[in-house]
C-alpha cells in the first residue's frame, strides 16, 4: 500500500527563523517562499505560531503551496501541500512534491543550521501499523467474508470481532484511513469499506471506554 509521506524537522526553537531564511535563500526556479501567504495565514487562520509557505513552480506556473508549521515536539513538520490546479493531490504527486522540497530546498541548509530530518516511507504494510496476529486476522476476514454483506454472516462476524480484539490489543490508535484503504484495495467497494471502518472505529472506542471503567480485557 502507498500513503502520503510525512516529513519532520527536528530543530531547536531558537534556530527556526534562521532556518526558514536559509530555505528562502536556497529557493530555486521551482521553489519560492511566499511571505504574503504566511502573513495571511497568521491573521485569518489563527496559527499559534508562525507558519512558513513555499510555492512549488513548474514552467513558471504555480502548482502547489507547501506549508511548514511547528509540531508538538517544538520542531517543524510539513503540515500540508495544497494544490492550485486540482482539488486534491494523488499520493504519488504529493510525495513527489515533498521529495523535491527535501532535495532542492531543505538539503541546501544542512551546513548552515543544526537540524535533522526524518521522512516516512511511501510503501507500507499492515504489519507496519499492527501486530502480525492482527494483520493476519484482518486478511483472513477480508478474504473469507462475503463482500456484498460485510460481516452479516455469523462466521464473518466472528472473524471480524477477532480482528477488532487483536487490533485493539496491538494498537488502539490504528489509523482507520489505513483500514479503509486496505479494504478497498482488497476488493471491497468504497461504501462497504467505509461502513466497516466506521464499525471498527466505534468498536475500538467502546473497548477503550470499557477498559477505562473495568480494567484490562
Amino acid at each position: 500500500m502507498k500513503r502520503y509521506r510525512e516529513l519532520i524537522i527536528t530543530i531547536a526553537e531558537r534556530d527556526i527563523e534562521q532556518f526558514s531564511e536559509c530555505l528562502a535563500s536556497a529557493a530555486t526556479k521551482s521553489w519560492a517562499r511566499n511571505k504574503g501567504r504566511e502573513d495571511e495565514a497568521l491573521s485569518f487562520v489563527g496559527f499559534s505560531s508562525k507558519p512558513y509557505c513555499f510555492d512549488h513552480i513548474i514552467n513558471n506556473e504555480h502548482i502547489a503551496s507547501l506549508w511548514l508549521a511547528n509540531n508538538e515536539e517544538g520542531g517543524l513538520e510539513v503540515s500540508n501541500i495544497v494544490p492550485t490546479k486540482e482539488i486534491c493531490l494523488s499520493v504519488s504527486k504529493y510525495n513527489s512534491i515533498l521529495e523535491s522540497f527535501l532535495e532542492k530546498v531543505i538539503s541546501s541548509a544542512k551546513d548552515k543550521v543544526n537540524f535533522q530530518v526524518s521522512i516516512t516511507n511511501e510503501e507500507f504494510t499492515l504489519e507496519d501499523e499492527l501486530s502480525e496476529e492482527a494483520s493476519q486476522a484482518l486478511r483472513v476476514f477480508s478474504s473469507s467474508a462475503n463482500k456484498s454483506t460485510g460481516h452479516a454472516h455469523p462466521l464473518d462476524k466472528k472473524r471480524w470481532f477477532h480482528f477488532i480484539n487483536l487490533a485493539f490489543k496491538s494498537s488502539s490508535e490504528f489509523d482507520t484511513d489505513i483500514l479503509e484503504k486496505f479494504l478497498v484495495e482488497d476488493g471491497w467497494d468504497e461504501e462497504k469499506a467505509s461502513k466497516l471502518t466506521i464499525d471498527f472505529e466505534y468498536s475500538i472506542g467502546l473497548l477503550s471506554s470499557f477498559v477505562k471503567v473495568r480494567g484490562t480485557i
